[in-house]
């Protein structure tokens, strides 16, 4: 892969903190906004959905930009090819695995954006597929809370 360990391991911290907020900070604000009531006045407005959830997420976003940044100038994830190998073929249905190799191969041994293109297009289609499917399944969570009248129970 390039690079001695230390490298490899920061790069994996650096990445487990974006996955971290990438994971939390969505259900984090929603729960948040319900804790303060300006949830429900939220989704009452013309505002779009996504665009709720993705804008009161940015701080999350910009300050482990920063950290990962310091993480990097001041610088346990395995890497796939020393897992046992039904675990290899697990891991390649995994937005991650791509997400680590692509940056792994970026900082350590300096890819150009053109070699990391199969890592890129996987995780596109990841996109391609996962994000419309995440977006409606809040769609119909937020319609079955406001049926309910369940935004404001938490």
């Amino acid at each position: 892969m390039g690079g001695d360990y230390f490298s490899f391991v920061l790069i994996g911290i650096a990445f487990s903190d974006y996955l971290g907020v990438g994971l939390g900070s969505f259900a984090g604000t929603i729960r948040e906004g319900q804790m303060l009531g300006t949830l429900e006045a939220m989704l009452v407005t013309p505002t779009r959905v996504h665009s709720i959830i993705l804008f009161s997420s940015i701080w999350q976003f910009l300050l482990t930009s920063i950290r990962v940044l310091a993480y990097i100038l001041l610088g346990v994830f395995f890497p796939i090819t020393i897992l046992p190998g039904w675990l290899q073929k697990v891991s390649y249905f995994l937005p991650i695995t791509y997400s680590l190799r692509a940056m792994r191969h970026a900082l350590l041994q300096s890819y150009s954006f053109q070699a990391l293109g199969f890592d890129i297009l996987i995780l596109a289609l990841f996109s391609v597929v996962l994000l419309p499917f995440s977006i409606y399944a809040f769609k119909v969570a937020v319609r079955r809370a406001k049926k309910d009248g369940s935004l404001t129970h938490y």
